[in-house]
């Protein structure tokens, strides 16, 4: 790659490119679409789309982009609360990268079914762009302990 960039596969198939790459993330089938629209919701908000070329090259772009604001923002998705507890903030020597975790609680309902995160493990990474700090990436996790409880717990309710 020119001048020390990096190429990331996003795809749950070793494809030719992914064996290529520097790093594949090989994601679950079904889960690379979701990501991928979700990655361009984040792109086109960071004002980062290269507005010459979609213009030039293609056809449907605002029909995306009407698309990935509405991710997650459907009526189905009612938020009830949520609360952030061992927020840590780790910020780069030049101040425009900051990694973050924190122990997450949140609550709501989906399509009238409730749903109760508790303790979720968030971490992420921040980065400045244009004066403004934007989310460049997020994972969530449950400890694995937890996990296995909850997964008992169920079973002994289904018997």
């Amino acid at each position: 790659m020119k001048r020390g960039a990096k190429l990331y596969a996003i795809d749950p198939r070793r494809t030719a490119s992914a064996q290529w790459a520097d790093v594949w993330l090989g994601l679950d089938i079904g889960t690379d679409i979701p990501l991928a629209n979700a990655m361009g919701r984040e792109i086109i908000s960071a004002g980062l789309c290269n507005t010459e070329f979609i213009e030039r090259a293609t056809t449907g772009f605002e029909a995306f982009k009407a698309y990935t604001e509405r991710v997650f923002m459907v009526d189905e998705c009612q938020p009830k609360g949520s609360t952030i507890k061992n927020l840590r903030i780790h910020l780069s020597r030049s101040g425009d990268v900051a990694w973050f975790s924190c122990l997450l609680d949140d609550w709501g309902e989906w399509a009238g079914e409730p749903w109760d995160w508790r303790d979720v493990r968030w971490t992420g990474v921040l980065q400045k762009m244009d004066g403004r700090w934007v989310m460049v990436q997020q994972h969530f996790s449950k400890a694995e302990d937890a996990v296995r409880a909850e997964v008992m717990k169920e079973a002994g309710a289904s018997n």
